[in-house]
């Protein structure tokens, strides 16, 4: 007589299947693009700089602010305010960094809805509710990985699509 599977074993196969699903997508990102190195934005030996003076602060790509909080009075030769050193590479920092973000979210989106169809398509119940949790995980967490990037027209229709076919999918499946 054959034996059926144990429904907790196949609970914790679904449950391994999501988890390590999300993890390989993550994973891969981080494999194949290079997340931006601060230190090689903005890496430099901090004692050539001088972040007393203004124009030294500027020629070293930093930015001075003026601070006018000062209730007594200034020596003469002496400028009020700090340098901001990083100001110059932050910005293209931040810049690579969007980018990163940018492909990285493309990346788990379509990785979400692989898994979502995966789910939909494959016949044995715990691959195939594994794939799906994990293409619901994958796609919960690029949008909470970049939802403040977005306007609130843009998360309303991301969601709407997601819960469209996320009743699709339980249509299809679980009908």
């Amino acid at each position: 007589m054959e034996q059926k599977p144990n429904k907790i074993k196949k609970w914790f196969l679904a449950i391994g299947i999501a988890i390590i699903f999300t993890l390989f997508v993550n994973y891969g990102i981080s494999t194949f693009f290079n997340a931006p190195d601060y230190n090689k934005f903005c890496g430099r030996n901090q004692s050539e700089i001088n972040y007393s003076n203004r124009g030294a602060c500027i020629l070293s790509g930093g930015q001075w602010t003026n601070t006018a909080e000062y209730s007594k009075p200034v020596p003469v030769g002496y400028q009020t305010g700090y340098c901001d050193i990083d100001f110059t590479c932050r910005k293209s920092l931040d810049t690579a960094q969007k980018i990163y973000d940018d492909r990285s979210f493309i990346v788990m989106v379509i990785a979400g809805f692989v898994g979502l169809v995966l789910g939909v398509v494959l016949t044995v119940e715990s691959i195939s509710s594994g794939f799906l949790l994990g293409g619901i995980l994958n796609l919960f967490f690029a949008t909470v990985r970049y939802w403040d990037r977005f306007s609130d027209v843009i998360r309303f229709v991301l969601l709407g699509v997601v819960l469209l076919v996320l009743v699709w999918i339980g249509y299809k499946k679980l009908k």
